[in-house]
């Protein structure tokens, strides 16, 4: 996720990317099952957070989006991108024509997008032009899928949530005890010798950065 202002879940569900990222000045939630969106303002709610019952595709075009503003969006996926075509939801996109009023709005919107998918050639027609990055996981079925995430924003030299420094978990806890021994050391040094090596820090120059690959829609 790239640095932003105002986050945005127009699919909220459980909100489960929501409640795990680095919280913003604001933050949205939007979902169509009027229960998902009462549970989750009992049980979630903190300054700055909206939740509204409704259709997205309907509200997303009301928002007065600006540039700083991200938009992470994770509908129900196309059905003809599906290995097993059934209902999963009580609120479904099913057909071409949803999906393709979704893309419609969040490819017009004056915002950074990141919407998740499978496959598919309305997607891929759709998102020229956009980057996406990709990773195997087990759908419900228990069957191994290729995920999308198509954006419209460069890779962040630096990432909005630190936290989540690493391709992966054994990288993140790796990463987690490095720092964790790093500052076990620098708090074993006198206070002294502290300040100036935090001061040489935060004003030394900024070291080459290298981006992870990426592939163009």
């Amino acid at each position: 996720m790239p640095a932003h202002r105002i986050y945005v879940e127009p699919f909220l569900g459980k909100g489960a990317v929501m409640l795990a990222k680095r919280r913003s000045a604001g933050t949205v939630g939007i979902d169509y099952d009027h229960e998902t969106i009462s549970d989750f303002a009992c049980r979630q709610s903190w300054p700055g957070l909206t939740t509204v019952h409704g259709n997205s595709l309907e509200i997303l075009p009301l928002l007065k989006v600006e540039s700083d503003w991200l938009i992470y969006a994770d509908p129900p996926y196309l059905a003809s991108s599906r290995s097993c075509k059934r209902r999963y939801y009580k609120n479904e996109l099913m057909t071409e024509a949803e999906h393709d009023r979704l893309l419609s709005i969040l490819t017009t919107l004056p915002a950074q997008v990141m919407i998740s998918g499978y496959w598919s050639e309305l997607y891929k027609d759709r998102l020229q032009g956009w980057n996406t990055s990709t990773f195997w996981t087990v759908n419900r079925a228990g069957k191994r899928v290729q995920e999308f995430l198509w954006f419209n924003f460069p890779v962040p030299a630096l990432p909005f949530d630190v936290q989540f420094a690493g391709s992966n978990r054994t990288e993140r806890q790796r990463i987690k005890r490095k720092a964790g021994r790093w500052l076990r050391k620098f708090m074993a040094v006198p206070e002294s010798e502290r300040q100036f090596i935090l001061n040489s820090l935060l004003t030394a120059p900024p070291a080459p950065r290298s981006f992870p690959a990426i592939r163009s829609a």
